[in-house]
């Protein structure tokens, strides 16, 4: 449809979970402006307009899928985390994890999250800022039905972190790697948050595995679809 009349279609849909800061609570926004018909090879910029962000929230975009409708963790750190190696957990205040890495291979288990179809649900999303040292990049070693540990053939990294100090986002695509969809069900991970440095400080917000990749956790996006595309926000 959108080849045939040279045109691309942008559906964006809102959506929202509820949390209970400190200081305000979290509302959905009033409207998100931008244009919902563009021609292919043009951009448009969807801003949220109205609505409160609470002291801790965020607006995170996806693109293709809500990426928290599968597993959403930030941070029970008590039930989520089953053991560590290489990482020290500073504190978990108002769901901010902070960690230190003593080596340079930090990891945290993951087990038993759930089971979750790796056809459906194939982005691990994760919000971070880098407070001291080079973060270089993560490492998501998945577990699955018929792979209880983290083996050779079994991971996926993620582009290289920014350790600008300043919050950022990162989606790592699991299905790229083709060994995602032949073992069962995903049921958890090791988490290698942060690769080949001693020393490193990081917060995490928030690690998800869903249907979409993050784009960015701002109050606008600019984006430029080729194809039909849903673009979705969450307040979290």
């Amino acid at each position: 449809m959108a080849k045939a009349f040279g045109r691309v279609y942008v559906l964006v849909v809102v959506m929202l979970i509820f949390v209970v800061p400190v200081v305000a609570q979290t509302t959905a926004p009033i409207s998100i402006t931008g244009t919902s018909t563009i021609c292919a090879g043009s951009s448009t910029t969807l801003t949220a307009s109205g609505g409160t962000l609470g002291a801790d929230a965020v607006n995170v975009w996806y693109q293709g899928g809500y990426g928290g409708d599968a597993y959403d963790n930030g941070w029970d750190v008590q039930t989520a985390i089953t053991s560590s190696s290489g990482t020290t957990v500073n504190n978990n205040t108002n769901g901010i994890l902070n960690l230190t890495s003593t080596n340079g291979d930090p990891q945290l288990y993951m087990r038993s999250l759930g089971s979750f179809n790796p056809s459906t649900y194939k982005y691990v999303n994760v919000r971070y800022r880098v407070t001291s040292g080079t973060g270089n990049y993560m490492t998501i070693w998945f577990l699955n039905t018929n792979n209880a540990d983290a083996n050779s053939g079994f991971s996926r990294n993620s582009s290289t972190l920014n350790s600008d100090g300043n919050w950022h986002t990162v989606s790592i695509d699991m299905s790229v790697n083709t060994a995602w969809t032949t073992g069962g069900n995903i049921t958890g991970w090791r988490f290698d948050w942060s690769n080949n440095n001693t020393g490193v400080t990081m917060d995490v917000d928030f690690i998800q595995l869903g249907t979409g990749a993050i784009l960015d956790d701002a109050a606008s996006i600019t984006v430029s679809p080729t194809t039909n595309t849903t673009y979705f926000l969450n307040r979290k």
